[in-house]
């Protein structure tokens, strides 16, 4: 069964792209399913800036809300927690701590 984790927030691909790191580990594209000729066709597409994706309570990213599942970056080092804190001002609301 998926993982819904805790607590999530979305943000923009151009919010987290501002991680230096981000170009490098982070996956370029997420998969979309789309019917041709009656049949469903998975292909990927490039993210845009104007794309959310959600940040979990581990660190991880993705494009959805489930925290197991297409995952886009988990690269979680010291300098991305570091960045998710102070940049994005990402934290746990105190009533889900």
């Amino acid at each position: 069964m998926p993982d819904v984790g805790v607590y999530c927030k979305a943000f923009y691909v151009e919010q987290l792209k501002a991680f230096p790191d981000w170009a490098r580990f982070a996956a370029r594209s997420k998969r979309d399913v789309q019917e041709i000729d009656g049949q469903d066709e998975e292909f990927e597409r490039e993210l845009r800036d104007t794309d959310y994706l959600f940040l979990h309570t581990n660190f991880v990213v993705t494009d959805g809300l489930f925290a197991d599942e297409q995952i886009v970056f988990d690269r979680v080092t010291p300098e991305w927690e570091t960045f998710c804190r102070t940049t994005l001002q990402f934290s746990v609301p105190d009533d889900l701590r």
